[in-house]
């Protein structure tokens, strides 16, 4: 059942959000537990998601999808998907689990739709709601919480001792 908030959401789209979620998750706990390096997940994750995507895209919506698009608009998505969400994104997020944990960087993956949504906000003129602004600021109080009070009762014990 949907919940009344979300009345014009669909039951698919939750579902599939909350799969990538876990999906994303596993990914992240993952890198941690196999301690590769940033560019050995580059040459692993990208292959593979294309050869686990590409298939279905094409059957789903067939190679003219792609070729009844501007060629600009399909360069422009090659070059914010390819570069800088496969490449870039993924060689950061590597490196932050390597560094900091994956715990640390499970930590902040609430402010990724934080982020968006004012991004969105920025860029598309989508307007955030009143519950969505709640939502917001709901997730960076936790946010803030989640990373400020350990770093505060670090220093707290540290001046004890």
């Amino acid at each position: 059942m949907v919940p009344r908030w979300c009345r014009g959401c669909s039951r698919i789209g939750i579902g599939l959000f909350l799969l990538a979620s876990a999906m994303w998750g596993t990914y992240t706990v993952a890198l941690k537990t196999w301690a590769i390096e940033p560019r050995e997940a580059l040459a692993t994750n990208a292959p593979l998601s294309a050869l686990l995507y590409l298939p279905v895209y094409l059957l789903w919506q067939g190679p003219e999808a792609v070729l009844a698009a501007p060629a600009s608009a399909v360069l422009l998505q090659a070059v914010y998907q390819g570069v800088l969400v496969g490449l870039v994104a993924l060689i950061l997020f590597t490196v932050a689990v390597k560094t900091a944990g994956s715990a640390a960087v499970a930590a902040l993956a609430p402010a990724i739709p934080v982020l968006a949504t004012l991004i969105g906000w920025a860029v598309l003129g989508e307007r955030p709601n009143g519950s969505q602004w709640a939502g917001l600021a709901i997730v960076t109080i936790g946010l803030l919480v989640g990373t400020l009070w350990p770093m505060l009762k670090a220093r707290q014990q540290a001046a004890v001792a």
